[in-house]
């Protein structure tokens, strides 16, 4: 799913068929929403951008209006509309006049959402929507729905810095997951029975600025009720560094980090699901 492997496990008498409803949903938001499509939700945004609003399907315009949400929520350091800035360095390093020529194109608030209508409008030629801070997020909460309808008893799944836990793969033995820190190292596992968490640990783009953000965290793993809101958070934190941290420790959310000097900063609601590798020395609470 755009470019990233998604791995599963499932037991259960209906494992193979909550396997394939899963595949089916990752292949339907890529569908939907890949940039490289240009049949896709998000390349038919973009082909109308500076003409005329898209019209989207209910579920469609649903994830996106979130999207702006969230941008709206986080003052533009998450942006639904930084897709040109993506792009652009998706070509490796740009130059500062190239930056400034896609910042130009995003902007969150510039946007014109019509809910009766479910279309959305953007003003410049050339702009363009990309949903993939929350994607995840979207695909892991309709995965977790799959794994209870089909009534398994255990499922394991993991893509784009999502890891789902679900039951007992074998009866008596918890599921558990890594959190890895950038250059691989892990940092810890979580164990639970109904489990989802996003983790950062590669460069995040900073969609006030156009550059890749400058942060002394290293990985973050956010734990949440709502999956697309942790995936979410995930950047946002991630983004903010060490300095902004405090509160989000504090939060209803649980929330797993580790710094540029090996420190490690773990919520303490995660007390009993999440374990430090090795002695666990240094963690701050």
């Amino acid at each position: 799913m755009m470019g990233e492997k998604a791995v599963q496990k499932a037991a259960g008498e209906n494992a193979e068929a909550a396997i394939q409803r899963a595949s089916a949903i990752l292949q339907e938001l890529e569908r939907q929403w890949s940039p490289e499509c240009a049949d896709s939700a998000a390349g038919q945004i973009a082909a109308d951008a500076g003409l005329k609003a898209t019209v989207l399907g209910e579920e469609e315009f649903a994830l996106l209006q979130r999207g702006f949400a969230l941008s709206e929520e986080s003052g533009g350091l998450f942006d639904v509309t930084a897709a040109p800035l993506r792009k652009l360095w998706a070509e490796g390093e740009p130059a500062a006049d190239q930056i400034g020529s896609a910042l130009s194109l995003v902007g969150w608030e510039t946007a014109v959402l019509n809910p009766d209508e479910r279309s959305i409008l953007l003003p410049r030629p050339g702009a363009a929507v990309d949903l993939s801070g929350i994607l995840w997020g979207c695909a892991a909460e309709q995965l977790m729905a799959v794994y209870e309808e089909e009534n398994l008893q255990g499922a394991q799944a993991s893509f784009g810095g999502m890891q789902l836990l679900y039951g007992q793969l074998e009866e008596g033995v918890p599921l558990t997951a890594e959190i890895r820190d950038g250059d691989g190292t892990v940092l810890g596992t979580f164990t639970g029975e109904k489990m989802i968490a996003a983790t950062r640990n590669e460069p995040v783009l900073d969609p006030r600025t156009g550059k890749m953000a400058e942060t002394d965290l290293t990985s973050v793993t956010v734990f949440a009720e709502d999956p697309v809101y942790a995936d979410y958070l995930a950047d946002i934190i991630y983004v903010g560094g060490t300095a902004g941290l405090a509160p989000h420790l504090e939060a209803e959310y649980g929330v797993a980090a580790a710094d540029s000097s090996g420190a490690l900063y773990v919520s303490l609601s995660l007390d009993g699901v999440f374990t430090a590798a090795g002695d666990g020395e240094g963690a701050a609470p």
